[in-house]
């Protein structure tokens, strides 16, 4: 891929237009070598609140100096925003803003200098920080993950793999290689939590993304310095509305799972077949662990009911109790899946060989 070295800015809005306005006011107001080519790219995925013309009308007002594009993509599935804006990129480094993302006055500058100095890099993450007029509840810091909030990271630099911890960027202000990005689509990559798989669950098309760019052999960075506030709306700080997203989430980890094996054990050792019915099993032991059988069956029916109980125990109830029903209703599906990761996986490391093959042979 040859696109030039520069900054394009995605962002993805889904009746987003109260949010706009801020975000883009961030980005306008950006501090940074002008010698950098910069653009902004807009994807309004299927909305009905006019956040194109909100977002036409407040750049023009912010007469900034960025140039920007606004496109309307009718098919529903966030994923299918970020990859129609991902295709329209111009330029290497792309920055991931999501519509409520208010990124540091430095974050261009930040974001180019790291990754134009390590081209080994295939995604960059970010430190995401509640905005300041939040009002956050008391359950907030032990559960700001689930919002994209907090550092990935205890120090700055490469994201080690630790199997069976999950670790990964999530998609709010990171940075994608699109030299990464492109080796998996020229590998068939294509996305198994969508919008059609499953479109009563949370997707986590960031997270997927950000496993498929690390199956490449590029790597996962994190960096503290670049920092984003999160404006997140008041109503998502409801533990009714936390306990309902780590309750859609929860079926993604089966995705998720596959992903990160076949990353920690690399294409010489990766397993040829899934193990389904084993996997069934050593799921079944790992939800014994968050149930106290019979005490817990109470917990299960104010789970299935909505009688949520306020503790930070009850969430792990609720994630590992919606992870083996997800399961259950995965079914075979989990062993096709598992087939289509690991092909992409062989096709992947060929590619790359044959290219490393190439470069020998003109030396």
């Amino acid at each position: 891929m040859s696109l030039k070295k520069g900054i394009t800015v995605l962002i993805c809005t889904h009746n987003g237009a109260n949010n706009l306005p801020e975000t883009l006011k961030h980005l306008a107001f950006q501090e940074f070598d002008k010698d950098i080519p910069c653009e902004i790219i807009m994807i309004d995925n299927a909305s009905t609140d006019n956040s194109i013309d909100v977002a036409r009308r407040v750049w023009a007002e912010l007469q900034a100096d960025i140039p920007i594009e606004l496109f309307f993509e009718p098919k529903k599935g966030k994923e299918n925003a970020i990859d129609k804006g991902l295709n329209m990129a111009n330029y290497q480094y792309v920055i991931i803003c999501d519509d409520d993302n208010w990124l540091e006055k430095n974050y261009f500058q930040v974001a180019f200098d790291i990754m134009s100095k390590n081209g080994d890099i295939g995604m960059l993450g970010g430190q995401g920080i509640p905005a300041k007029h939040l009002d956050l509840p008391d359950w907030f810091s032990g559960m700001k993950t689930y919002y994209a909030v907090g550092q990935q990271g205890l120090i700055s630099g490469e994201i080690k793999h630790y199997h069976p911890k999950s670790r990964f960027i999530w998609g709010a202000g990171s940075v994608i290689n699109m030299k990464a990005y492109a080796l998996l689509k020229q590998c068939g990559f294509e996305r198994i939590l969508t919008y059609g798989f499953e479109g009563k669950i949370a997707r986590s098309e960031d997270l997927e993304l950000s496993l498929a760019i690390w199956l490449t052999g590029y790597k996962l960075w994190y960096d503290r310095r670049l920092i984003y506030e999160h404006a997140l709306s008041q109503d998502r700080l409801s533990w009714e509305a936390l306990i309902h997203i780590v309750r859609i989430s929860a079926p993604a980890y089966h995705i998720v799972r596959t992903y990160d094996i076949l990353i920690f054990t690399g294409k010489d050792n990766a397993p040829n077949k899934s193990y389904w019915i084993d996997y069934i099993v050593f799921s079944l032991k790992n939800l014994k662990t968050y149930f106290n059988f019979p005490k817990d069956i109470g917990t299960i029916f104010c789970i299935i009911f909505g009688k949520h109980k306020r503790t930070i125990n009850y969430v792990s109830q609720v994630r590992a109790f919606y992870q083996f029903l997800g399961l259950l209703k995965l079914g075979k599906k989990y062993d096709r899946n598992f087939k289509k990761i690991k092909q992409l996986q062989v096709r992947l490391s060929e590619t790359v060989e044959n290219y490393n093959q190439k470069l020998l042979g003109c030396q």
